[in-house]
């Protein structure tokens, strides 16, 4: 057996460093899914009171701030508020064809990204390499859209957050456009192959 660098030793030694740290990132990302399903799961709620109660509900603050507690522990403070500010300012846009299929683009500092909703994927070149090479569990773009989906979406009222909306007003709608199938897919394409400034 081999003992220097790069020998049978090594490399088994490497290949289950690798495999630990992708278990490590899916237990990271399966928790960051969770967060964002809790979170969804109290803004669905105070959406249910609103329906019954005459269309003014509010989340529990305690409940809301245990949400952004939680995200803390996974993603990058500074993550959080730029994603917390693209939804206030309406940066965030949902794209989708008349058969149901959807993406979102968000505009940006430098131009505007494409991000898959139900996937882990944007288009710009943090999620490249901080993401994807280094291990970060998400950029600013993608949970920017993940907390307007779990509010409901970009057409979802600002009325919402009610008592917490002190701390969490950021998470505003943006706006929402329909397509047919061939602008859809045509406009798909342009932001696969050169995404848009």
């Amino acid at each position: 057996t081999s003992t220097g660098t790069g020998g049978p030793n090594n490399a088994t030694c490497s290949s289950s460093s690798r495999a630990a740290i992708a278990r490590a990132r899916v237990q990271r990302f399966r928790a960051l899914q969770e967060v964002l399903g809790h979170l969804r799961s109290s803004w669905a709620s105070a959406a249910d009171l609103a329906d019954g109660g005459g269309g003014h509900c509010t989340v529990d603050e305690a409940d809301f701030d245990a949400g952004l507690v939680a995200l803390a522990v996974l993603v990058p403070d500074s993550v959080i508020q730029q994603a917390l500010h693209l939804v206030d300012a309406g940066d965030v846009r949902r794209v989708s064809s008349r058969r149901g299929r959807c993406f979102y683009e968000v505009r940006g500092a430098r131009g505007a990204h494409l991000v898959l909703p139900a996937g882990l994927y944007c288009s710009c070149p943090y999620f490249a390499r901080r993401v994807l090479e280094a291990g970060e569990p998400c950029c600013k773009h993608w949970l920017a859209v993940q907390l307007v989906a779990a509010k409901g979406g970009p057409s979802a009222s600002r009325g919402l957050l009610g008592a917490a909306a002190s701390s969490a007003e950021a998470l505003g709608p943006g706006t929402a456009a329909e397509m047919g199938e061939d602008e859809f897919a045509a406009w798909a394409r342009q932001r696969f192959v050169s995404p848009t400034s």
